[in-house]
């Protein structure tokens, strides 16, 4: 949709962080916590 995408994704556990370097990214959590 105008160059932007939309995704959607359920996490349980450990989040392996990674960077794309063409693009920027950002997070909504709806419950729990991102540390």
């Amino acid at each position: 949709m105008n160059d932007y995408q939309f995704k959607l994704a359920k996490i349980e556990g450990e989040f392996i962080w990674h960077s794309h370097l063409e693009t920027d990214e950002a997070f909504i959590v709806i419950e729990g916590e991102l540390i």
